[in-house]
């Protein structure tokens, strides 16, 4: 209700285009680069950029504006033996507290699975107005999106800090993105109000958010006993949620000499395991007590004491079944030589593959309350990839 009450009162002062990641060639964003993709086949325009409409807490649209399959037929090659190119995008100032995402759709085939808060691997996250730039494969995919607030844009951060901490914006700050202006999102305003009343809010796949009680295990919650009554016959993988593993660095330039960097500074990432649900749990315990699980994906790290009684629970009934228990995976950039681009500020990140299983989980309590659903149980394999996101062309803000 709260962000449909927002829309209505912005729709009154929208009379200006859609911004936009606008495409170019060239690192000064002068020469306007065309790119090509099957949905823009009927409309007979060329398009010279992607719009940003929608943002990253807006589960209907998933989490932004979603172009398929987009190719650059007059970028240049990003190396001299590799199949990407580069390709540069401008974008106006986002305002105070807000920043612009670029991301690419994962991969369809092979990566459809997804135990993450996001639909894509984040690329570009810019902070101001300014020229970013990317190297891509064509045929790629693409959702543009923003966020303004710590609330919203803590799900964009990836742990590094540089927009879930900053200066939340004003309501006269924030500019073009037409969804949203007030000084926080709704999305935002329900994140904060979540965390004064003890609680945590959960992303739904419908576009609603559901907020859950946090129950610690050494709280006098009456205990729950869970049990996975059924699982499918095979295993499956799926894409983690992204993490940075590296501090922000920039790469300069040696006058007319490029000089490369490569992220070589080893700083080791937990992988968590984790619960996804298809749908929500509210088991009653009696005593006026609530024990909450939400759709979306719930991450136990080893120790497994700061999620609440009734996913310790389902966790304890999973590894008994798969005989996996609730492990943390290690990620380190030591190994890695990642070229960064001279001349821009960026830092390493890590998306990590899960093995998954299905399977249909009860719980019940001490007072006889039950609820049954389907869940899936993920443990971090040895195995995900590295990739470079950029923040800015030119030195750090």
């Amino acid at each position: 209700m709260l962000k449909s009450i927002a829309a209505l009162a912005l729709l009154a002062g929208l009379g200006q285009a859609w911004n936009e990641f606008s495409s170019f060639k060239d690192n000064e964003c002068k020469e306007p680069l065309k790119l090509e993709s099957l949905d823009w086949k009927r409309d007979g325009l060329d398009h010279f950029g992607l719009e940003i409409r929608n943002s990253i807490t807006n589960d209907q649209r998933a989490n932004g504006v979603w172009i398929d399959e987009v190719t650059f037929p007059d970028a240049a090659p990003s190396s001299q033996t590799g199949t990407q190119k580069k390709v540069y995008w401008s974008v106006p100032p986002p305002g105070r507290g807000c920043s612009y995402v670029l991301m690419k759709q994962f991969d369809r085939a092979s990566e459809h699975n997804v135990v993450s808060n996001l639909n894509g691997e984040i690329i570009i996250i810019a902070r101001k107005g300014g020229c970013y730039y990317s190297s891509l494969d064509d045929n790629t995919g693409f959702i543009t999106t923003y966020c303004c607030g710590a609330g919203d844009c803590a799900v964009a951060d990836l742990g590094t800090g540089l927009i879930a901490k900053r200066e939340e914006p004003k309501a006269s700050a924030i500019p073009a993105p037409k969804e949203e202006r007030n000084a926080l999102s709704p999305a935002a305003h329900a994140s904060d109000m979540v965390r004064r009343d003890a609680t945590i809010d959960i992303k739904s796949p419908s576009g609603t958010i559901k907020t859950a009680a946090v129950v610690g295990r050494d709280d006098p919650a009456p205990p729950s006993t869970c049990s996975v009554v059924s699982t499918s016959n095979a295993d499956f993988k799926a894409v983690g949620r992204q993490i940075a593993i590296t501090k922000v660095q920039q790469c300069g330039t040696g006058g007319s000499q490029e000089v490369p960097c490569t992220f070589a500074a080893g700083q080791e990432k937990t992988i968590e395991t984790a619960l996804s649900t298809e749908e929500s749990y509210t088991l009653e315990t009696g005593g006026g007590i609530e024990q909450s699980i939400g759709v979306d994906a719930t991450f136990l790290g080893a120790g497994v004491t700061s999620t609440t009684t009734l996913s310790f629970s389902m966790s304890e009934a999973w590894t008994t079944t798969t005989g996996k228990e609730v492990t943390d995976g290690k990620a380190s950039s030591t190994m890695n030589t990642l070229q960064q681009e001279p001349g821009t500020t960026a830092f390493l990140s890590y998306v990590p593959m899960y093995r998954c299983w299905e399977g249909r989980i009860r719980c019940t309590a001490d007072n006889g309350n039950w609820h049954e659903g389907d869940q899936s149980y993920c443990v971090p394999e040895d195995a995900g990839w590295y990739s470079i996101v950029y923040t800015a062309l030119g030195a750090a803000d």
